[in-house]
């Protein structure tokens, strides 16, 4: 997600940002992108963002984030689901 002031929405800073962290090997959640230009259009002086459209984009992108966490997350082995008392999905 990136937030500008002009019209790119910072598309180039994302692309360039998750082809260094794929390069050292990071997990970077494929979609959605958030681009948001004329950042200081979307928010009133509290910095709460008042674009209906943005805010869905924002929520889509946390939900995605999620589902990719839950996708990655390792596996916990049983002996320590044991000891601690949590079950495997």
């Amino acid at each position: 997600m990136g937030a500008v002031l002009g019209s790119s929405g910072s598309a180039n800073a994302q692309a360039a940002l998750r082809g260094i962290l794929s390069r050292v090997g990071a997990i970077v959640v494929p979609d959605p992108q958030v681009l948001v230009p004329r950042a200081y259009r979307l928010f009133d002086e509290q910095v709460n963002l008042l674009n209906k459209d943005t805010r869905e984009e924002v929520r889509q992108l946390v939900e995605a984030m999620a589902q990719w966490c839950r996708r990655v997350q390792p596996e916990e082995p049983d002996s320590i689901a044991a000891a601690t008392g949590s079950s495997n999905r």
